[in-house]
């Protein structure tokens, strides 16, 4: 009777060819966590950009609030909560805000203060916006993104990457 096993070559092949595929998609994943992270921000950054406008064409205020405990975000009486991989916070050490940073980040959200864990973001009829920032970061803060509104004659809203600690515009 002939007993059939693996040799160690045939292990180490093995084990060689997993480590390899283990390295390839590992960096995939964090890849994955940046996309998330963008099309949150993005769809944030839409979300600003419509309230400002409903709030000239409807000649209403609107608010936008934020809600750090949750980590989600409500406006015409409807609540949208973050991925479980991305939420309301800052990278240890960043400075901001994006468009001058001199201070570490401190706080998640800079708008106007509700509550120890919400914020309020108002958008008025005449287009301007309340001034602040909103910063978002993933699980395994490696990625930070800012919404922001500067204080200005003409409300402007912006959208800013963190990138090997400087801040990146990416509007236009």
């Amino acid at each position: 009777m002939i007993k059939r096993a693996f040799s160690i070559i045939e292990l180490l092949v093995c084990f060689a060819i997993v480590f390899v595929l283990l390295t390839i998609s590992v960096p995939k994943f964090m890849f994955f966590n940046k996309f998330i992270l963008t099309s949150q921000a993005d769809k944030l950054f839409v979300t600003f950009s419509y309230l400002q406008q409903k709030a000239i064409a409807s000649n209403q205020e609107q608010k936008l609030t934020f809600n750090l405990k949750n980590n989600t975000y409500s406006y015409d009486n409807k609540s949208y909560k973050l991925p479980e991989v991305v939420r309301f916070g800052c990278l240890p050490g960043a400075k901001g805000p994006p468009s001058s940073p001199s201070k570490e980040i401190k706080k998640s959200i800079t708008f106007a203060k509700l509550s120890e864990s919400q914020f309020c973001m108002s958008f008025y009829v005449d287009g301007k916006v309340s001034p602040g920032t909103a910063y978002l970061i993933d699980k395994d803060q490696k990625f930070m993104m800012a919404l922001t509104c500067p204080i200005s004659q003409v409300s402007c809203i912006r959208k800013y990457k963190y990138d090997d600690g400087r801040w990146v515009c990416c509007t236009k």
